[in-house]
C-alpha cells in the first residue's frame, strides 16, 4: 500500500510540475514588454519562438549561446545593449544587424567577451 501512495504522489507532483511550465510558457508566449534585461544567455531552449509577442525590452537583451535564430518578429525597441556570441548563427547576427541598423536596439551590440560587434568578423 505504501508503494502505491509514493507512485501516486510522484504521479500527482509531476502533473502539477507540468501545469506550472505549461503556464510558465504561456505567461512568456503571451509577454509584450519586459521592464528590465531579458537574460537567456546560455539557454538553448529559449528561442524567438518563445517571445512571440514581444515588443519592448527596456534594459539589455543578453541571447549569447541561447537558442535564438533571430530576433522576434514583433520587436519594436531594444532600450540597452544587445548580446550574442561568436558562436551564435550567422542568421541572428544578421537579425542583430538589421535591427540595429532600423533604430530597434538603441544600445550597443557586444559579444559576450565584452567587445564591441564588427561586421568585419
Amino acid at each position: 500500500m505504501k508503494n502505491i501512495i509514493q507512485f501516486l504522489i510522484k504521479i500527482f507532483r509531476r502533473k502539477d510540475e507540468e501545469n506550472k511550465n505549461q503556464k510558465n510558457a504561456t505567461i512568456i508566449s503571451n509577454l509584450k514588454e519586459i521592464g528590465g534585461d531579458l537574460n537567456c544567455a546560455g539557454n538553448r531552449n529559449m528561442s524567438e519562438n518563445s517571445f512571440p509577442n514581444l515588443e519592448i525590452v527596456r534594459g539589455k537583451m543578453i541571447i549569447a549561446e541561447s537558442g535564438f535564430t533571430k530576433l522576434p518578429k514583433n520587436l519594436k525597441i531594444v532600450g540597452s545593449d544587445v548580446i550574442i556570441s561568436k558562436k551564435d548563427p550567422a542568421s541572428l547576427r544578421n537579425s542583430v544587424l538589421e535591427a540595429k541598423q532600423n533604430g530597434i536596439i538603441l544600445g550597443e551590440i557586444l559579444e559576450s567577451d565584452g567587445l564591441k560587434y564588427s561586421n568585419d568578423k
